[in-house]
């Protein structure tokens, strides 16, 4: 499957255009909220994503790292996905010891997704010291290039040297045309403004160009761009073969986790080992239940985080009583509440009842933040619509 996250760019659409044409993507979409159904593949198992990228954005809307999570889960990320590729400017740019896509898989784990995010990242094969760092497809072939900006002390110190340089050499090339041009405008008058004066003073003019010239060439060449890295097939098979442009959440945390308590790389390794075998354990359908149930609990607290409009206090002369929204408010974060606990509780495959019920619960999904809670209630039947599907598949 193809995402673009750059729609409104011409130009990254038609880049977007020639990998859908080159990988013969039946499912080309933009990032819309639509974007996950009637797939013609159910059940995808790996999504590429384009669009313009920095370091904490992605895609028209400038994403964060948590805010492209969570669409994905609001849009209905399939539980079948595998892989993410997450193609962009600096998307996979390392600083502060971490990256967007790095931040991505972390996330995704967090919300109870096993994917692996891919990204180029700075370092290539060969760690190098850049400052920016830039990505280049084409889209009718799949082939990359990634570029950046060195960046060391050295070229720091040389950059404002040069820079300095420059202007004075710009300020004596201006001093010297202002007295040229009063030589022609007063050569009658003034003593000395014969042929020779006025040959030397452009002789002065053309010697500070030249020098002009020679310290932006420095310039260019100092803050030029460098080849981190030139693909030799398609982006998908170089993400696929260089381990260092690949990010798993679950072992990213894990490692943390480890450092933190001292665990021995053994003991590490060990862990992997059973954390690998839960998730294997579990069926499509536990798995979309785990992804149903963080949605909740994330449209939990944040209900939980609003501040619910203040009553009038003419309400009270009112021959009906009006209830207090912040009343209401409890009351739905109540119910949701107990939502979240009848299906933790039921271990049988027909959990989506629960949700049913809430749905037909008005005081539930009318009124002060119905748009919230309808669209969470939504994306939960999509889970187990999902979960189910995939269940059928795996059934002998």
């Amino acid at each position: 499957m193809l995402l673009a996250l750059s729609s409104d760019d011409p130009v990254s659409m038609n880049v977007c255009d020639g990998l859908a044409v080159y990988y013969k993507e039946k499912d080309y979409r933009r990032f819309t909220d639509d974007c996950f159904q009637n797939l013609s593949d159910p059940t995808p198992e790996r999504i590429t994503c384009v669009g313009h990228a920095g370091t904490n954005s992605y895609g028209d809307r400038l994403l964060s790292p948590d805010e492209f999570v969570q669409e994905l889960i609001k849009k209905g990320l399939p539980a079948s996905v595998k892989t993410i590729d997450l193609i962009g400017c600096e998307i996979g740019f390392i600083t502060g010891g971490t990256s967007y896509a790095r931040e991505t898989a972390i996330l995704l784990a967090q919300n109870g997704y096993d994917i692996q995010v891919n990204a180029f990242t700075k370092t290539g094969p060969e760690t190098l010291n850049i400052s920016h760092m830039y990505v280049c497809i084409f889209g009718d072939t799949g082939k990359i290039w990634v570029t950046g900006y060195k960046d060391t002390e050295e070229n720091q110190i040389k950059d404002q040297l040069l820079n300095s340089e420059i202007q004075k050499i710009k300020e004596q090339i201006n001093a010297k045309k202002f007295e040229l041009e009063m030589y022609f405008i007063s050569s009658t008058e003034v003593a000395g403004a014969g042929p020779d004066v006025v040959d030397q003073l452009k002789k002065n003019i053309a010697e500070l160009n030249n020098q002009l010239d020679k310290y932006q060439q420095e310039l260019y060449q100092l803050q030029t761009e460098t080849m981190i890295y030139e693909s030799l097939c398609d982006l998908r098979l170089e993400l696929d073969h260089y381990t260092g442009y690949q990010f798993n959440g679950h072992q990213i945390l894990l490692e943390e986790q480890s450092e933190m308590a001292g665990i021995s790389p053994e003991d590490k390794s060990e862990q992997l080992k059973i954390q690998a075998e839960a998730i294997l354990n579990k069926t499509p359908l536990d798995q979309a239940k785990d992804m149903a149930l963080e949605v909740l609990a994330d449209t939990i607290k944040k209900l939980g985080d609003e501040k619910p409009p203040k009553s009038s206090s003419f309400l009270q002369y009112l021959p009906v009583r009006i209830k207090n929204p912040a009343d209401i408010l409890e009351y739905k974060i109540n119910e949701l509440a107990k939502l979240k606990l009848l299906i933790e509780n039921d271990h049988s495959d027909q959990w989506i009842a629960h949700i049913d019920r809430a749905r037909e619960n008005k005081k539930l999904t009318h009124g002060l933040s119905s748009i919230k809670i309808n669209d969470t209630l939504e994306i939960m039947r999509e889970q187990f619509n999902i979960g189910i599907n995939l269940l059928s598949l795996h059934k002998p």
